[in-house]
């Protein structure tokens, strides 16, 4: 649902366009690239050299190591930049998007339109542009646009997503599966850091 509402939503890409995940071996990366591969997107990413193969596999057109390559050395004009990790560097994200690109976030700091879109009232929205006033700032003197977002609901898009995976266009990939009695262990290991798709607890019968 992150994935597709980032794209759909929050970017608003269409066919032909260029998109840059930062971290397209985690859960949102790995269903991100499925759904702008069937969208007719371009996609660049970053992960470890073990994930590549994985990642092209799904539809990455461009995959670079992240412990060996600067993703701005080799990538140019891109429409868009969605940070699964929150790891932008605006002024890397500046060098490889075209201007007046965009940059969403679903793990750095809430900015006040954040705030407005969800309702929260005043005083959050001043505590957001607050918390967010250095990113905000920096990506507007690199000419892009900076916003955080947070996954909604949404029944008609969760059927649509399930059209999706049956049609075979969208492929879960799951790390580990934890019995429920188990649930601390599976916390542990994704909060490591070095999943490959989801995590999964099983639920007794």
């Amino acid at each position: 649902m992150t994935a597709y509402q980032v794209l759909y939503d929050q970017l608003r890409l269409q066919s032909g366009q260029k998109l840059f995940i930062e971290g397209g071996s985690g859960g949102v990366g790995i269903v991100t690239i499925q759904i702008a591969k069937a969208m007719g997107m371009e996609v660049a990413t970053t992960t470890s050299a073990k994930n590549m193969a994985l990642v092209q596999e799904l539809g990455a057109t461009t995959v670079l190591d992240y412990h060996k390559q600067d993703y701005t050395q080799i990538i140019r004009n891109y429409d868009a930049f969605f940070d699964t990790r929150n790891q932008t560097d605006f002024a890397k994200a500046d060098q490889i998007l075209k201007p007046g690109g965009k940059v969403v976030s679903i793990s750095g700091i809430p900015d006040p339109d954040f705030a407005d879109d969800r309702q929260l009232g005043g005083f959050k929205k001043l505590m957001f542009k607050l918390l967010s006033a250095k990113a905000v700032k920096a990506a507007k003197q690199h000419q892009v646009s900076y916003h955080f977002y947070l996954m909604k609901e949404s029944g008609t898009q969760l059927r649509e997503l399930t059209r999706l995976v049956e049609a075979g266009k969208v492929k879960p990939i799951i790390d580990r599966t934890y019995p429920l009695a188990q649930i601390q262990s599976a916390f542990e290991y994704s909060n490591a850091g070095h999943t490959i798709g989801k995590v999964v607890i099983e639920m007794p019968n």
